[in-house]
């Protein structure tokens, strides 16, 4: 076979198609030690197999506390021993490449190429069997991941089996570094996959993820996220003899006052180029927000409870940080000292790109050359971008026409995947000059 052949698929007409159709039945949710990640990442690798076998691409796979990860670079890792691999890999008729196991990562590239990263996760939220057996209607694939966001990894595949026949042709520069970063924990988080990337050194020029911006909207912001849980402590007593007790509830709603009048007080002083930029994308609401969650306290309606608790999820616009938040939260509940305890459980910087910059006016130029209309929007979720953007280095967030992600109707649009996939190889090519 010669080194620059690829596989047929099982859609001549449409392989980026047939890709996600497979990677959709695989049924990938999200859990430790999932055998349907090692599917997907076997895949993967197979549909890769002539460049991998040639020394043109390079696999890394590491597990973090169960979690499962894999690496695609055009440069070898050269600080990190291979060891045995986490993915098991099934037998094919072809060589079968080793996957190096990061089991002391040192993630930091210190060469002089540019440095592009592909990402996407793998994990999908659960849902009936149906909705991973994918099926086309009317124009667009449904299916389980379809939006998010398995339909970036046939579009990553697809366009590394393109690239590679483009480089082998001279019109890919020698100069760039290109990594396709699969991750297996976002929907719960992102804490065993690009966060300990980026926390072992993972430092990208720039990267490209596309698990936000449907419809071809550019991602301009993300909130930020920031969880609490917020503990008060009482005395018990009869409830016939309130006087004689302390009661945690009251406790903890004047103790959620403060924290709501906080928020409250971000969200009236928002300032006038924050709300240029949310004019812009026609995104409303965009301001700090608080929301509570979950509330526990009591044993009996006869009891004063010594005890309630509740857990708090605020988001954030990039303004604003997550210790800067959890600052003034600790400020206002001073008069609380003895009464109330205040835990950080989950945080995440904003996620925030220039509209000038180089790499997102590069795809743009890319999108206007093929005809293809594009806006700009806002998200109040947060996705991994948030762990990237932390460390300084930009993230281009944009998809194709997609809707309801983690519904039983999500889909995604056929024509856009081919749509979307040569505007993504445009745009490296351009980088690439």
């Amino acid at each position: 076979m010669p080194p620059f052949t690829t596989r047929k698929s099982s859609s001549n007409s449409n392989p980026i198609l047939a890709h996600l159709m497979h990677l959709i039945s695989f049924s990938p949710t999200t859990q430790p030690n999932s055998k349907a990640v090692d599917k997907i990442y076997n895949y993967v690798l197979n549909q890769l197999e002539p460049w991998i076998s040639s020394n043109q691409l390079f696999t890394h796979a590491f597990t973090s506390n169960g979690f499962k990860n894999l690496l695609i670079s055009t440069e070898p890792i050269n600080e990190v021993k291979a060891e045995s691999s986490p993915v098991n890999r099934e037998k094919t008729n072809s060589s079968v490449h080793k996957i190096s196991n990061l089991n002391t990562p040192n993630f930091k590239y210190s060469g002089h190429k540019l440095h592009i990263t592909l990402q996407s996760h793998v994990d999908v939220v659960p849902g009936p069997r149906d909705v991973f057996k994918p099926k086309i209607k009317e124009g667009f694939l449904y299916g389980r991941g379809a939006s998010d966001m398995l339909f970036a990894v046939a579009v990553y595949i697809e366009a590394l089996k393109r690239l590679f026949k483009l480089q082998n042709a001279g019109e890919i520069s020698k100069k760039i570094r290109l990594d396709v970063l699969l991750t297996s924990d976002e929907e719960i988080g992102g804490f065993n996959g690009v966060k300990y990337f980026v926390d072992n050194g993972y430092n990208p020029d720039i990267v490209f993820l596309p698990d936000g911006g449907d419809n071809w909207n550019f991602v301009l912001q993300e909130k930020g996220v920031l969880h609490i849980k917020l503990e008060a402590f009482g005395k018990s007593a009869h409830g016939a003899y309130p006087w004689k007790g302390e009661n945690a509830n009251i406790l903890l709603f004047k103790a959620y006052e403060q924290i709501e009048n906080v928020i409250e007080n971000l969200a009236k002083s928002v300032p006038e180029e924050v709300k240029q930029v949310a004019k812009l994308a026609k995104v409303e609401h965009w301001h700090p927000t608080i929301n509570l969650g979950r509330v526990q306290g009591g044993e009996a309606t006869n009891k004063i409870p010594d005890y309630a608790c509740a857990k708090i999820d605020i988001r954030f616009t990039p303004e604003n940080s997550v210790q800067s938040i959890f600052n003034k939260i600790k400020e206002s509940l001073k008069n609380f000292e003895q009464t109330i305890k205040l835990t950080k459980l989950v945080d995440g910087e904003p996620m925030f790109i220039d509209k000038n910059n180089k790499f997102l006016n590069k795809i743009e130029e890319v999108l206007n050359k093929a005809g293809i209309k594009y806006g700009y929007t806002l998200d109040h979720g947060a996705s991994d971008a948030r762990f990237f953007s932390a460390k300084g280095i930009p993230v281009i967030m944009i998809k194709p026409e997609a809707y309801d992600h983690h519904a039983d109707n999500e889909r995604v649009s056929v024509k856009d995947l081919e749509l979307f996939t040569k505007a993504l190889i445009g745009w490296i090519k351009e980088l690439g000059n």
